[in-house]
This record gives structure tokens, sequence and C-alpha cells, in this order.
């Protein structure tokens, strides 16, 4: 926004005449062009195409040119509320607002990594590695997702954490709701939001791992759909032991058995699984 606010007249400029005795010079504000000026419309208006410097007015001066620019904040900043181009940031227009949006990609395609919200896809794979269930607890199984990203070169890798729960939390607690999609690492979409991931169903199972090799395994979980735990007993003492009964769930499945089938369950703690991988 236009943060102008001088209200002082024309400025004037002192000369030397011709004859070497000092006197006055073109004077900005008089209604004639002299000098250094670009230009001198008589007035003191900073809004209008000549300015009180008797310059004409330019897209980062600092002033809002009234009919040719929406707003003004004199930086050279294009990820503030006011862009290089003078017009108030918004969605699609190529410029990422920081704390406002994600993403920005100038287009309206939503399959490209970037909704027309301006909310980037998140990235879901399950783990190239089969673990027992003594990771040492979530934050170390969350490590283990960020290892397997790092090592893949996908982006946030940093992020990523594990689709577990136990008596510490669990991802309907923790994890980041985004409003985006979620897709696996080959771009399939497998919900279009936290709400559509969290509804029971999968657009598609989560069945590639890191690298975009097709996987069919089990996966540690004791989460429910909702991403609720399914009950403290079955985490494995807060996943630190290979004794003792879990909730495994099935990546080859699309509907609640991807998290929570009964079929097969409670698995035992030692068994070899696999873990899901969401990037926050």
């Amino acid at each position: 926004m236009d943060t102008d606010t001088d209200t002082g007249g024309p400025e004037s400029v002192s000369g030397t005449d011709t004859d070497g005795e000092t006197g006055t010079g073109p004077e900005c504000g008089d209604g004639v062009v002299e000098g250094d000026e670009e230009c001198d419309d008589g007035n003191i208006d900073q809004h209008d195409d000549c300015l009180n410097s008797c310059m004409w007015a330019f897209c980062g001066d600092g002033k809002v040119h009234d009919g040719v620019e929406e707003c003004d904040d004199g930086n050279a900043r294009d990820d503030d509320g006011c862009p290089t181009t003078c017009d108030f940031a918004r969605c699609g227009d190529g410029f990422v607002q920081l704390g406002v949006e994600e993403c920005d990609d100038d287009n309206e395609d939503p399959n490209d990594g970037c909704d027309m919200e301006c909310v980037r896809t998140r990235a879901v794979f399950v783990s190239s590695e089969q673990y027992q269930a003594d990771f040492g607890g979530r934050f170390a199984a969350d490590q283990e997702c960020q290892a397997l990203a790092t090592e893949a070169g996908l982006e946030n890798a940093g992020t990523y954490r594990a689709w577990l729960s136990d008596e510490t939390g669990a991802p309907g607690l923790d994890f980041h709701r985004s409003q985006g999609r979620y897709a696996l690492v080959t771009g399939i979409p497998i919900a279009e939001s936290w709400d559509d991931l969290t509804d029971g169903s999968l657009l598609s199972p989560i069945n590639v791992d890191e690298n975009g090799q097709l996987v069919e395994d089990i996966v540690f979980t004791n989460t429910q759909p909702n991403g609720a735990p399914i009950d403290q007993m079955y985490s494995c003492e807060n996943w630190t032991v290979t004794v003792g009964d879990t909730w495994v769930g099935v990546t080859f499945a699309s509907d609640e058995d991807w998290t929570e089938p009964e079929l097969g369950n409670p698995d035992v703690c030692g068994a070899g699984a696999r873990v899901y991988c969401f990037e926050q």
C-alpha cells in the first residue's frame, strides 16, 4: 500500500545565472519543464503522472500512480504484498507471497504440484526398507523417512514423518493438515486434501517407495484411517521393542485396509514391515 505522507509543496532548485550571479534556476512545480526536470505539471499531487520531484511516475517510486498501479511499496521484492509489477499480490501471479502462499506457478493446472489455491502437493511413499518395530520411538521413525527421502533426492526431505501412533502422538494429532493434494512420488494422487486422506478411503494405494518402485507389503501403523491411534497396547511399547503385538496396514489397499485391516491383525512387533512416510 502507498504509505506516502508527503504533504509538502514542489521542490525548487537554486542555480547561477549566465552572468555568474546567484539567482533562482528551474523551479519544480512552476509548470515549465526546465533543466534536469523530466516533467512539471505545476501541482503537488504525488499520485499523477508527474511526481513532486518533477520525475515521471514509475513502478517502484513508492507512490501509487492513480489508475495505473494498484500498489507501490518502493522496494524490489516480489515476495511481499506488492511485487514489482505494482499489482497487489494474488495467487497465480507467479510470485510466492511469504507467509501466505506455499507455491505460485502462474498457471491454472492443479496437476503440476501447485494447485489453484497456491497450495503445494505433498508427497507420500512407503519405505523401501523393512524394519522391526524397535525404531526407538516415532521420532526415530520420522528420521528413517527423512533419510530415505534425502537419499532419493526428494524436495523437503527433512519434513517427512512416519504414519505411526503411540502414547506420544498420532498423525491425526500432530501432522500438518494440508488443504492441498497428497500424491505418490510418481505423481499419482492419493487424496485431494487432509480431509479426503482421512475419510476412510484413498484415491490410490500407497504402494510406491521413495524411488518410485512398486511395493506390496505390510506396514506398521497402529493408526485408524482418520489418523487417530488404534490402541496404545499395539504400539510395541512406543516402538521400542520387538515383542508383543501391533497393528499393520497393507500397501495394496485403497480402502481402510491401507492402515487398519481386520484380516491379519494384530500382527507381531518382530515381523518385518515398512512404514508410510508423509511430507509435511
